[in-house]
């Protein structure tokens, strides 16, 4: 009988997000490691024009930000991970709001399945998480244009869903 061989299990996403709201263009960028140790990356652009639509709107800055944080999380999500968002926020209830709209749109992305459908979502510094570490180096290559944006988006759906 052959051996099985066990890969360690890195059960993290990590997330960094470029850019405010106020001050777009946006890029999000998303990363998991795999278990052969390959990692896993999606990267998202979302143009001031598709961010301009919905300055009016209650909330908008937090709405913005979770969307364009689950446009390039949905990609690398995985059934139980944990997921590490690059602390970016004064305010702490900012970041309520925002992990509030997250898991709302993950809720009804992944409804029924229920290791997708509510995830542990933390923000963390990149001193903190080797996961949001990983995805600001990543970030970094994509601003000196040595890695390819995955996806330049549109935020019309989600922000639809948000309200």
């Amino acid at each position: 009988m052959s051996k099985v061989t066990i890969y360690p299990k890195r059960p993290c996403i990590g997330v960094d997000c470029s850019g405010q709201p106020g001050k777009p263009p946006m890029i999000a960028v998303a990363t998991r490691w795999s278990r052969r140790d390959k990692q896993n990356k999606w990267i998202v652009k979302v143009a001031a024009d598709q961010i301009n639509k919905y300055c009016s709107k209650r909330d908008w800055q937090e709405k913005i930000y979770a969307s364009i944080v689950f446009k390039a999380l949905d990609k690398v999500l995985e059934p139980n991970y944990e997921i590490h968002i690059d602390k970016d926020f004064p305010n702490p209830k900012k970041e309520q709001k925002v992990m509030g709209y997250l898991k709302y749109l993950i809720g009804c992305h992944h409804v029924g399945d229920a290791t997708k459908e509510k995830p542990t979502i933390s923000f963390k510094t990149r001193r903190k998480s080797e996961y949001v570490k990983d995805a600001h180096v990543k970030h970094k290559l994509v601003n000196d244009d040595k890695m390819k944006i995955d996806e330049k988006t549109s935020l019309d759906y989600l922000m639809k869903l948000l309200g």
